[in-house]
């Protein structure tokens, strides 16, 4: 199906490693998720053989993306290549 909308997709936790709850869009070479951790939470490291954006909408989170690492908030984009730990 190529058209989603986010109300009608069901949320649930996203990856094992993570508990970060939301929904997800899977494609061949690219996920999409919008996602909500709560403060505290964390995701603990893996990797996804796809690649992955995450775009943060609220609030702040601090990512380590390979060996880069950064405090992320409102505007900022996360690149994760595929087969890259985060």
């Amino acid at each position: 199906m190529p058209f989603y909308h986010w109300d009608d997709l069901t949320r649930k936790n996203l990856a094992k490693p993570s508990d970060s709850e939301g929904s997800i869009v899977i494609g061949e070479n690219i996920t999409l998720n919008r996602s909500i951790s709560q403060p505290g939470k964390v995701a603990r490291p893996h990797f996804h053989g796809c690649e992955q954006m995450i775009n943060v909408v609220s609030g702040r989170a601090w990512f380590r993306v390979g060996s880069d690492e950064k405090e992320v908030t409102v505007g900022d984009i996360v690149h994760i290549p595929p087969g890259t730990e985060h």
